[in-house]
């Protein structure tokens, strides 16, 4: 070590840098997310994207019946595999409104 400088001042910089940071800590916070929530927040995004599109395929427009309609699978919330039980939760769908709110 250098002569004359008590070991305690040879990092004091460093720790102080360091004992701002614990103090700091909030800052730096980030949050992990679980792989299945993800993999689940994408399959809702693209079940809400297959209706944006293709929703009116899935429309009502004949009150008699007369027209067979085909069934569009990607509408269906199990192409997509979800479940009953995910209509329970709560997922991050973004904003449905255009420009600024």
């Amino acid at each position: 070590p250098t002569v004359g400088v008590k070991p305690e001042q040879l990092h004091s910089q460093t720790r102080d840098y360091f004992r701002r940071l614990a103090k700091d800590a909030s800052r730096y916070n980030s949050s992990i997310s679980d792989p299945e929530t993800d993999a689940k927040q994408v399959k809702v995004l693209q079940l809400i994207n297959a209706f944006r599109f293709r929703g009116h395929q899935n429309a009502n427009l004949d009150p008699l019946g007369l027209w067979k309609l085909d069934d569009v699978p990607d509408l269906d919330p199990a192409f997509h595999h979800l479940t009953e039980a995910d209509f329970q939760e709560t997922f991050n769908v973004g904003s449905f409104a255009i420009g600024k709110e």
